[in-house]
């Protein structure tokens, strides 16, 4: 089976063992087409292909998915880790779930916006050239944050 660009991947955040975070695509990822930073790896499905068995570096034979992480994962001896737990959180893009989102206050005007980068800001000091380079910002004129998860503006009618 031909492997596809990561961006043509439908993906589900999955957290495996309960401390494994990621996201899952059923397709077969090309690991070369994978921005700097990201991991991939790929699930076996158990003998019976009703449960997922392994997270291995590569997978032939009962391919469940692809599996992508932010950081790199250590295996046993066996080149593989043993799933016990799995829980599919929800469907997301990789963009979503890659790249944090940034909440932006605009102190002239009260408006918050809030930006999804297209890629990985690390620093302060990226995300405010992100913010005034990209996003065309004054940063004397705003205060921003690193989020997770929606904005949700409340009214007065919600008190």
């Amino acid at each position: 089976m031909s492997r596809v660009h990561y961006l043509e991947g439908d993906y589900e955040q999955l957290v495996i063992n309960e401390t494994i975070d990621g996201i899952f695509s059923s397709y077969r990822i090309d690991r070369n087409s994978l921005p700097k930073g990201f991991f991939l790896y790929e699930i076996r499905w158990d003998d019976s292909l009703s449960s997922l068995a392994e997270i291995c570096p590569s997978v032939v034979v009962n391919h469940a998915g692809s599996f992508i992480t932010k950081s790199p994962l250590e295996f046993d001896a066996n080149n593989s880790i043993r799933i016990t737990y799995a829980n599919f959180v929800e469907f997301c893009q990789f963009g979503e779930w890659a790249y944090e989102k940034l909440a932006v206050l605009d102190c002239n005007s009260g408006n918050v916006a809030v930006i999804s980068p297209d890629r990985r800001l690390q620093t302060t000091e990226e995300i405010e050239i992100f913010l005034s380079e990209h996003c065309g910002y004054h940063l004397s004129e705003i205060n921003w944050m690193v989020m997770k998860g929606d904005v949700v503006f409340l009214n007065e009618n919600d008190f």
